[in-house]
């Protein structure tokens, strides 16, 4: 098992960089989670911010490149920091509701699953799951 250090913060826009984005998605009363091309593991979708860009316009970026949601409303719910095996990065929570996917845009997703359950399966084991937590803790979403 991995060792690893899991903080959140209030969102704060002076960070000069941002690492990841990690946009927890909803569709009708399911969790959207994505396995990635050759992978047999489940994740949130998100991905790096790349330079230049905003967190947020990362986390609308990821949520298209890895679903294909064209019609959705989107927010910022905070900030975390991981630090595991000596790397730390400074990221992004975001959460999606969607109303609409279009088709899932071939760059590096396989498959999308709706479920009102966690997989069992995950690529990044128990700190997805917290980080969902933490978004149903702050906006009162029933699981």
């Amino acid at each position: 098992m991995i060792d690893y250090q899991l903080h959140f913060y209030d969102i704060d826009n002076t960070k000069p960089k941002f690492n990841y984005v990690v946009v927890v998605t909803r569709y009708n009363n399911g969790w959207v989670w994505v396995r990635k091309h050759n992978a047999s593991t489940w994740e949130v979708p998100g991905g790096h911010v790349e330079d230049g860009e905003s967190p947020d316009e990362a986390a609308q970026r990821e949520l298209w490149e890895e679903t294909g949601a064209v019609r959705y409303s989107i927010k910022s719910i905070c900030d975390f920091s991981i630090t595991s095996n000596g790397k730390h990065s400074y990221n992004r929570l975001f959460f999606a509701q969607v109303e609409e996917f279009g088709a899932i845009p071939q760059f590096e997703i396989q498959e999308i699953m709706f479920t009102d359950k966690i997989p069992e399966k995950l690529t990044h084991g128990t700190i997805q799951p917290m980080l969902m937590q933490r978004v149903v803790d702050l906006l009162k979403i029933d699981r």
